[in-house]
């Protein structure tokens, strides 16, 4: 019998040992609880993002609020499914596309080889805070149009959202309150900003300068850039930390990466299946689905367990062995279908340059693991702190 549940000691601890025995036993799990279907195959969670027309988003997508309904929805993209989210989408997407992503290049570079001159320069770093939180950031406020100044407070927010208390599910009082100053923050922001039209940039110009259905408000566009903050400074700098961790593992992977960059792209997609932070997201179901002998009724929820997907035996040949060789024919990391991750090429160029100049000083390292700090949730999990030392 599997023993689930998305807020139990045993999936904050360590998942992957359930979630084996639920991809076994019981790939379509169903909790009354929540009313919710807990799928953790990869072809299953692929071929139900690809029925679009069979999901709702406008209920949410985050445990918080599908499971527990203790986050609001915010009136963005991930509230949004076709027609309106591709207009939407459609909109915004010109900036994450790779062609625009890589003009971001010399913006990385400099960040990152500043950052990693301090690693030279002492011997050590945190790589989470220090290091890939701070890259993370830099090309948030480009990307968003926003001030890079206040880059603390911002990470603040990000963070203090994601954390969590034992005993208490979802987001806690102190976050609930950095999310309030954090929109707070933002909408202030766009009323200034909306009468210099000559400051205009990034995505807050995109947003600013649209007139889709009439333009949009100050609010629904500080809702915007509150989910371009958490989604592009929560999850990299923790995939970033695993990546950092398996090359520790295994330093003749990471010798080959020092010594030929071009395998670093494939070196992140490894750890991103291996140790995906993400575990889960899910929707409301509109239609009726039929997997596994079970009925996925209309109104009810489901959860796609993607940390499970990137260990799938199906999918991935020995899936716990960490191989930056791997080739793999499909990635469910940043999402399938409509929803796919926008900025999946971003962390993809955040990653190859963090890496390209973090082994150009530290080519071998040891990590401080009885110093590191782990977030231990039911939605996002990973490394908030790891502190780095330079061997040699």
């Amino acid at each position: 019998m599997v023993d689930y549940h998305p807020y139990s000691d045993a999936i904050k601890d360590d998942p992957y040992p359930v979630y084996r025995r639920m991809r076994d036993e019981r790939p379509a799990l169903y909790l009354e609880e929540y009313d919710c279907w807990f799928l953790s195959r990869f072809e299953d969670i692929w071929s139900v993002n690809s029925r679009y027309r069979a999901l709702d988003s406008s209920r949410g997508t985050t445990p918080g609020q599908l499971l527990i309904g203790t986050e609001a929805v915010n009136p963005a993209l991930t509230s949004m499914d076709p027609p309106a989210h591709s207009k939407y989408r459609g909109l915004i997407s010109p900036a994450f596309k790779p062609n625009a992503v890589k003009a971001l290049e010399p913006v990385v570079r400099e960040r990152a080889r500043s950052l990693a001159r301090g690693l030279r320069e002492t011997g050590g770093i945190d790589v989470v805070r220090d290091f890939a939180a701070q890259v993370a950031i830099r090309v948030v406020c480009e990307l968003g149009g926003t001030r890079f100044e206040d880059k603390d407070r911002m990470l603040a927010w990000s963070n203090a959202i994601m954390e969590r208390e034992d005993g208490h599910r979802g987001i806690t009082d102190a976050g609930h309150q950095a999310a309030r100053e954090m929109f707070s923050y933002y909408f202030e922001y766009v009323k200034e900003m909306r009468a210099q039209p000559h400051r205009w940039k990034g995505l807050l110009g995109v947003l600013l300068g649209t007139d889709l259905d009439g333009g949009m408000s100050d609010a629904t566009i500080a809702s915007y850039l509150c989910l371009a903050l958490i989604g592009g400074t929560d999850t990299f700098p923790k995939a970033f930390a695993s990546l950092v961790c398996r090359l520790r593992e295994s330093p003749d992977q990471r010798r080959v990466l020092a010594a030929d960059a071009a395998a670093i792209p494939d070196a992140f997609e490894e750890a991103l299946r291996h140790t995906t932070p993400t575990q889960m997201l899910g929707r409301t179901l509109a239609q009726e689905i039929e997997l596994h002998g079970e009925t996925l009724r209309p109104g009810q929820k489901v959860m796609f367990l993607f940390a499970s997907a990137g260990r799938d035996e199906r999918e991935f040949p020995e899936p716990d062995r960490f191989d930056i060789a791997r080739r793999r024919e499909r990635t469910i990391a940043f999402g399938h279908g409509p929803h796919v991750c926008l900025g999946m090429h971003t962390a993809r160029l955040e990653a190859r340059i963090a890496l390209e100049e973090l082994l150009a000083v530290a080519p071998e390292y040891e990590l401080d693991l009885a110093r590191a700090e782990r977030l231990r949730t039911e939605f996002v999990q990973g490394f908030t702190s790891l502190p780095l030392v330079a061997r040699g």
